[in-house]
């Protein structure tokens, strides 16, 4: 498993990277502003994705090696950062998309909605 979160990370850095230019390469300050949220969504998931690596690779690796109660896994400091980061990236997606379908409408393209992203 952590050869596949290895693998998104890598992919989501290359995506992050790709909005990083077309914000700095917008032709206007609106389409700046919208990729720049891109960035900050990818940002946070990209941490999201990093914690829930070390979660996997440290408390729930243990307690599956232990036969352990799963349960002990989520009651660690770091499952509730993972939690936490969790839901920021979430929050930052959907304010990505918003402000994404809102000139996607006004351009006529199709409009993303969360589960796409």
């Amino acid at each position: 498993m952590s050869s596949d979160l290895d693998r998104i990370i890598r992919n989501r850095q290359n995506l992050r990277t790709d909005a990083s230019n077309a914000a700095t390469n917008a032709p206007d300050a609106l389409t700046a502003a919208i990729a720049q949220r891109l960035v900050s969504a990818m940002d946070t998931t990209i941490q999201s994705d990093v914690d829930w690596q070390l979660w996997i690779n440290g408390p729930y690796s243990g307690a599956v090696s232990a036969g352990c109660d799963l349960a002990s896994a989520h009651q660690t400091d770091l499952w509730r950062t993972v939690d936490s980061e969790f839901t920021a990236a979430t929050t930052a997606k959907t304010s990505f998309i918003n402000a994404y379908n809102n000139l996607a409408s006004r351009l006529g393209v199709p409009q993303w909605s969360a589960g796409t992203f």
